[in-house]
């Protein structure tokens, strides 16, 4: 009834939204939800409650293509509000899809964007340490991955700070400080005695 009552427009895009999330959340239905997502989008482009999930959900599937001019109009729509924390939020998005589609100066800089913004989460120093290395830039790279160590510690599972500890030993024998990168090795072998990668190296 409310979308048959709907005018064309941002009202019947609303109205669409709302269908979504009950297809998706109760009835567990995405691609019921996805039809009314794309409808909302095509009745009103600049809703930026349709532009957010549907772009979750072609980055989910890895459409990137289809996910990124999505992610630059939620962008767009938000610049110049007080909306800090969804602005970042779509930063680390344009960030990740960005870096899916190889463009890897724009992926960094919507990173740096999101850090700006509000302080970074683990999503985006790591999304900054990986450009970073494939960049060569291997002292940066480990300056984030040791943020996310220090600031996220209670966050991190411990496969997560085994693979980060990893990464920063990588990251400190490309720079060249062997004795750095061991002693991040070490924090992989006392996480974890078996680990035969840390141990080789």
């Amino acid at each position: 009834k409310k979308l048959a009552a709907a005018a064309e427009g941002p009202d019947q895009a609303a109205v669409r939204v709302e269908l979504a999330t009950v297809w998706r959340e109760r009835l567990d239905d995405p691609e019921a939800a996805l039809k009314h997502l794309e409808s909302a989008y095509e009745a009103d482009p600049e809703s930026r409650d349709a532009l957010l999930p549907l772009a979750d959900h072609y980055m989910a599937v890895e459409d990137w293509t289809k996910a990124m001019p999505l992610l630059d109009l939620l962008v767009e729509s938000l610049q110049g509000e007080e909306d800090r924390e969804n602005l970042a939020l779509a930063y680390r998005r344009l960030g990740r899809c960005s870096e899916a589609l190889y463009d890897l100066d724009r992926a960094l800089d919507a990173f740096e964007h999101a850090a700006e913004l509000v302080t970074p989460d683990v999503e985006t120093l790591d999304g900054l340490a990986r450009l970073h290395f494939r960049r060569e830039n291997y002292a940066a790279a480990e300056t984030y991955l040791q943020r996310i160590v220090e600031d996220h510690a209670d966050e991190l599972t411990p496969e997560t700070f085994v693979e980060v500890s990893m990464r920063l030993g990588e990251s400190a024998w490309n720079v060249g400080d062997a004795t750095r990168a061991h002693g991040y090795l070490e924090r992989v072998i006392e996480a974890q005695p078996d680990n035969a990668n840390a141990i080789e190296k």
